[in-house]
């Protein structure tokens, strides 16, 4: 997973519209803040997030952290949250035609973006472990 300290985004329970005892995962994107350190700047967090959408390279290289043993890619198990991010960002509604598959496999898209998110947590958790400069 792709996430710095569980198996995936969140998948929250989503019982309206479902018989009373039944209930169906709502699979969110990727820019929904999950830690602390996301929640405390969930705006900046999103915004981060939801930028790496305005650079093909970022679905073409992965980022050089894909290599750290944290970022693990499971493509069954992140497809739901590709698709929801499919779902709620118009530029990679754009993005998949013009490069999937004439320019990279679906999975190695998906797999490269997660690695740029992954990133991103990461730097929202390091900065929230950094020390307050001190005046």
């Amino acid at each position: 997973a792709f996430c710095i300290n569980n198996s995936g985004p969140p998948a929250r329970p989503d019982v309206s519209g479902t018989q009373m005892g039944s209930e169906h995962s709502v699979f969110l994107p990727p820019w929904e803040a999950e830690t602390e350190a996301e929640k405390a700047r969930a705006d900046d967090f999103r915004a981060a997030v939801k930028s790496l959408s305005n650079s093909t390279a970022n679905f073409l290289v992965p980022h050089v952290l894909s290599s750290d043993p944290a970022f693990t890619w499971d493509w069954v198990e992140h497809r739901p949250f590709a698709e929801a991010a499919y779902q709620s960002d118009e530029r990679l509604t754009k993005l998949i035609p013009r490069l999937v598959p004439s320019r990279i496999s679906e999975e190695d898209f998906w797999r490269n973006y997660f690695s740029h998110v992954f990133a991103v947590k990461r730097r929202f958790e390091a900065e929230a472990a950094a020390p307050e400069p001190s005046d």
